[in-house]
């Protein structure tokens, strides 16, 4: 019996040892996926003054604003739930469009940037802007969007594609289909080969006489209006006016 009860106990100790490394295992995993999420996602506070980067260029794409041919261009990847990116849109946006678009100082690129992870409605959401632009109405999509981040289920969508007048049914094939998620993520790639690792991401850049935009600075985080065009005068003093 004592045989027994020793192997019994030998047992029942590696029993115990066993769940308990299993356990911290699940819970070492679970940690490092919510620390992974936060660091990708978590709202960043503006960079001071910015990151200089080198040997980066990037395309512009359909989603972009411009009056005439600068020379100068904001490249911005945002996420349609975080909320800095809708405090920028708000705030910062049409200030932009009113005293750099408009004059024709400064090309907008916009470029999808959705935090899947934490996310579970910006992949969608980026897909419904995708799928407006393909009958003429891109922008107003995006606007509605960041006026509502809290609202952004399949149903919100079609909701807003009925009050944006487009034809719903073309609007819920194209949301249901692949094709528009694989603009999506085509943008997605984009800014992580850049360097994207938070949103917004801003970036500062000349226009090249290719097409392609030679960024020069990255700013992570909400920026204040001021620091985006100091940022811009200083930089490229000589293809952007000071106002």
């Amino acid at each position: 019996m004592r045989i027994r009860d020793n192997i019994k106990l030998v047992f029942d100790a590696i029993a115990t040892i066993a769940m308990v490394t299993v356990a911290t295992g699940v819970w070492l995993h679970l940690r490092a996926t919510e620390v992974a999420n936060t660091a990708i996602a978590a709202p960043s506070a503006p960079t001071a003054n910015g990151e200089e980067v080198a040997d980066l260029a990037t395309e512009i794409t359909a989603m972009s604003q411009q009056r005439g041919s600068p020379k100068v261009a904001i490249v911005e990847f945002a996420d349609f739930q975080c909320p800095f990116c809708g405090q920028s849109a708000r705030e910062l946006m049409p200030t932009v469009r009113k005293d750099l678009i408009d004059v024709g100082q400064v090309q907008y690129v916009f470029r999808h940037f959705p935090l899947e992870a934490i996310h579970p409605y910006a992949l969608q959401a980026s897909a419904a802007v995708e799928c407006a632009a393909r009958q003429g109405k891109p922008w107003e999509m995006h606007d509605r969007l960041f006026d509502n981040q809290t609202a952004l289920t399949r149903a919100d969508l079609v909701k807003y594609a009925d009050g944006l007048h487009l034809k719903v049914g073309e609007f819920e094939q194209c949301i249901d289909s692949d094709e528009a998620k694989t603009a999506v993520r085509r943008d997605l790639q984009e800014g992580r080969r850049l360097g994207v690792d938070a949103t917004p991401t801003f970036f500062i850049g000349e226009v090249q006489q290719d097409g392609k935009i030679r960024l020069r600075k990255r700013f992570s985080g909400a920026i204040p209006y001021d620091k985006l065009k100091g940022e811009l005068q200083r930089l490229l003093p000589t293809t952007l006016a000071k106002r």
